[in-house]
C-alpha cells in the first residue's frame, strides 16, 4: 500500500492508484485498515478503533439510505 506523494521522478506528483468510480466503502474499509496496521507494524502511537469506527458508520449510512 502506497499512500505517499512518489519517489523519484515521481516526488511531489499525485500518483492516482485507481479510477475514483472504483473507490467505494470496501475500498475505503481496506485502505482504512491498511494504515492502521502499517501505523502498528511501525509501532506508532495510534488509536486502534479507526477501523471500527468507519464500519460502524458506514453501516450506519447504508441503514438509513435503504429505509
Amino acid at each position: 500500500m502506497s499512500l505517499g506523494m512518489g519517489l523519484g521522478k515521481l516526488v511531489g506528483q499525485r500518483v492516482p492508484h485507481r479510477p475514483p468510480r472504483l473507490f467505494n466503502d470496501l475500498t475505503l474499509c481496506g485502505a482504512l485498515c491498511g494504515v492502521e496496521m502499517g501505523l502498528a507494524v511501525a509501532q506508532v502511537p495510534h488509536q486502534r478503533e479507526g477501523v471500527d469506527e468507519a464500519l460502524a458508520y458506514l453501516q450506519e449510512r447504508r441503514t438509513v439510505q435503504t429505509a
